[in-house]
């Protein structure tokens, strides 16, 4: 009877940490104070573009949990960068999920004509999705603005947090825009060296690989209390699961996960089993390639991890493609592809707390910004994700900036379309190519727990993706 209390008890002194740690309301408590002031050099680091200037009229708006507008900026001063369109068009983001995904009128609207607004942009190539607006044959896209008051000091949606006190005048922002501008680093010099691991996955094997697997907390209840005394006072999150042969979510029973193991098929040689919502899991190797096929139930991913967590500086290329079954028709997710420097503090075990910075398809980190420009999943992206608490959602990961998009792009995908990616990551430099073409390179934030070493994995989430051609190879100085 002590034994079958344990994970019980276990799980209400989490829930007490997590309660004082971050507070009941703690998603929107967050995100209404953003970002501190390294966050905000950071942003200003990666933005292609950084200007100031005021709205001189608003040519299209979206409001809602995830509004957005295209602005036409008339513009003060230039920071960094250089505009090639003028007055520049710019897509402007706002998060305004208010508790439960639910629009607030008035918690975090959109500025509208008038506005002084200092705007970090990002420039987008339209590969795939709606063309640029008012002409331009890019789209200039700030997916984070700053406002500029009458006293000239710097706001945000959510407001700035403690460590803004007496900085947030534009005189001391922009002294710090200034100081990024001139430290910006260039590329490090590197070459190739040995291959550290190479897997065809021809012997039908998956030996070498380890599939992360748990669960984060469904919702931030107390498991003793159960439901009813907190119903009303609590957000509900969708669980987000990591799926294994020893592990698949199948329910929760006072917030603590209940699973059940995925058998192995002796006819097909991967590890399969339906889920309740219909979905079928199915993973393994099969054909000389690694499928890696996710179902929709509990926002489902599959995270297959290899390598030596000391390793430090090496160029990480695989082939990889989206497939689709006739016998089960449905749009395919497009959220797949490599992970390096990963880090899990208790391997293989998770509910969010592991690292890593991804060279992936895929949108949720930023999809807000990427679903208005209709791409979709439809984008290659640097996506830097770091230890989460068990109850944040991905989509909030990003607002808190515990998931941070070093860089994206569209990039079109079909199924079948053979992709090959290359990544290299040496010191804090990543870059990445798709195709052989060079689409994104950024630095990693000195305190992400993989700024310097870790892992390797290939990943989905809820897509049908197979990998083949994996290769580790290490990078050293170049003269």
């Amino acid at each position: 009877m002590i034994a079958a209390a344990a994970p019980l008890v276990r799980a209400q002194f989490e829930y007490e940490e997590l309660f004082f740690k971050y507070g009941v309301f703690s998603n929107t408590m967050l995100m209404r104070s953003q970002p501190t002031v390294p966050e905000f050099r950071e942003e200003i680091a990666r933005a292609d573009i950084v200007i100031r200037g005021r709205i001189r009229r608003l040519l299209r708006r979206a409001e809602g949990p995830y509004g957005d507008q295209d602005a036409l900026i008339t513009v003060t001063r230039i920071y960094k960068g250089q505009l090639d369109f003028q007055p520049p068009c710019v897509r402007m983001e706002a998060y305004n999920g208010g508790v439960g995904d639910r629009y607030v009128t008035g918690l975090g609207d959109l500025p509208g004509e008038g506005t002084e607004v200092l705007l970090p942009i990002f420039i987008i190539h339209p590969r795939v999705g709606s063309p640029p607006p008012n002409n331009q044959r890019v789209h200039y896209v700030a997916p984070f603005y700053y406002t500029v008051d009458r006293r000239q000091r710097i706001e945000t949606l959510w407001k700035l947090p403690p460590d803004w006190k007496d900085l947030n005048t534009l005189e001391n922002v922009e002294k710090i825009i200034e100081n990024v501008t001139k430290q910006t680093p260039s590329r490090p010099r590197f070459r190739t060296a040995e291959v550290l691991l190479e897997d065809n996955f021809d012997d039908g094997s998956v030996a070498g690989w380890t599939f992360l697997q748990g669960a984060q907390t469904q919702r931030l209840t107390a498991p003793l209390a159960g439901d009813s005394l907190t119903r009303s006072m609590v957000y509900r999150y969708g669980a987000e699961s990591w799926a294994s042969p020893r592990f698949l979510l199948d329910t929760f029973q006072r917030g603590i996960p209940q699973s059940t193991p995925i058998p192995r098929d002796p006819d097909r040689g991967l590890f399969r089993r339906p889920c309740r919502d219909g979905t079928l899991i199915e993973f393994g190797a099969t054909g000389g390639r690694l499928r890696l096929r996710g179902a929709s139930l509990y926002r489902q991913h599959l995270t297959a991890v290899t390598g030596d967590p000391s390793w430090t500086d090496y160029q990480l290329d695989v082939d990889m493609w989206t497939f689709s079954d006739p016998t089960r028709p449905r749009p395919n997710y497009l959220k797949f592809g490599p992970y390096g420097r990963v880090q899990v503090p208790r391997f293989p075990e998770t509910r969010g707390e592991h690292s890593f910075v991804a060279a992936e398809i895929g949108t949720y980190g930023n999809y807000d910004v990427a679903e208005g420009l209709s791409v979709a999943g439809q984008s290659f992206q640097l996506r830097c994700k770091y230890p989460e608490p068990a109850f944040i959602s991905r989509e909030r990961s990003r607002l808190l900036h515990l998931t941070k998009i070093l860089q994206w792009q569209p990039w079109p995908v079909q199924d079948g379309q053979r992709l090959h990616v290359t990544v290299r990551f040496f010191q804090r430099y990543v870059e990445a190519e798709v195709n052989g073409q060079q689409l994104l390179q950024s630095w990693i934030p000195e305190d992400h727990p993989g700024a310097l070493r870790g892992r390797v994995a290939l990943w989905t989430f809820e897509t049908w993706a197979e990998f083949d051609n994996f290769k580790v190879t290490r990078l050293v100085p170049a003269p």
